[in-house]
């Protein structure tokens, strides 16, 4: 990043983190795509739903914009396995054994037993709150967003660049036109003394040829809208370089840079003009494409 200059975030981006808790592997994973909005989109292990508020409160102390997924989810290994399966083989046992002596029942309970009343009450009942603290939530949660807040900052970086780059080669379309423009008048100049000639022979009025040019010379002036398309140029720049959050102004600057070259490209027809015309709508339109993912 060039000193002096504010951070610059994509709206697109991806970060993960994880940490191991006796047994559990807690990962986060956080993934954003553009939007006009914020539009946080929260999935959280069980017995932690509780905790949305908290993270969604930290999620936008950092990001403006975007629709942004979260996920935090847990894997265990196999004795965290074995160990839930013998605690809920004692939970069910014992609630056999209660069954049997309040109705009277003459049965001993077997596994298949105890098994089965597993599968009908629910085999997913693992409660991770017991042996994962909401810290632990909290800080993997904050490891994924610092990574997710590096890419983002990495794809803005990218996405400034290119948008430097374009806005460079615009200025040049710009000094181009601004050369060729009288050429334009003068070539007018020459066909319209030309075509008198081949009608009036050497006996035309040179005058009335001047005058003639003159008056497609003011049609033809660009002058205005070239300096206000700098201008729209240079403004782009320094709002880039303000930092986020600055997408949406960053695509008003780009729609007023298209509504010049289409006023240029409208009044002057000639094909040296045209053609810059051509290349530098081409330019603001590749803007526009990176302006889109801009926070």
């Amino acid at each position: 990043m060039v000193s002096g200059e504010a951070k610059l975030y994509s709206m697109t981006g991806y970060g993960t983190s994880e940490e191991e808790v006796d047994g559990c592997r807690v990962i986060a994973e956080i993934k954003a795509l553009n939007s006009r909005y914020l539009e946080p989109k929260f999935r959280l292990p069980r017995g932690f739903e509780h905790m949305e508020n908290v993270l969604r409160k930290s999620l936008r102390e950092k990001v403006s914009r975007g629709k942004i997924d979260v996920w935090i989810y847990i894997k265990t290994d196999e004795k965290f396995e074995l160990e839930s399966l013998m605690k809920y083989i004692k939970l069910y046992g014992d609630f056999l054994g209660k069954v049997k002596n309040e109705l009277g029942l003459e049965f001993s309970p077997v596994l298949s037993d105890v098994l089965a009343m597993k599968n009908l009450v629910g085999s997913e009942r693992v409660e991770y709150s017991d042996v994962i603290p909401e810290a632990k939530i909290v800080d993997v949660f904050e490891a994924a967003l610092e990574a997710f807040e590096h890419s983002r900052l990495t794809d803005g970086l990218q996405s400034r660049l290119e948008i430097e780059n374009y806005v460079s080669r615009i200025y040049e379309t710009i000094e181009r036109m601004q050369k060729s423009i009288q050429d334009v008048v003068n070539n007018y100049k020459d066909q319209l003394r030309s075509r008198i000639k081949e009608l009036i022979g050497e006996g035309y009025d040179e005058t009335r040829i001047i005058m003639e040019a003159g008056i497609y010379a003011a049609k033809v002036d660009i002058d205005e809208e070239l300096s206000r398309l700098g201008a729209h140029a240079g403004r782009l720049q320094s709002v880039l370089r303000s930092g986020s959050p600055c997408g949406k102004e960053l695509d008003f600057i780009v729609q007023e840079m298209m509504r010049e070259i289409n006023t240029i490209g409208s009044k002057v027809q000639d094909s040296i003009i045209s053609n810059e015309v051509i290349d530098t709508k081409v330019l603001i339109e590749k803007i526009k494409e990176q302006v889109r993912n801009i926070e």
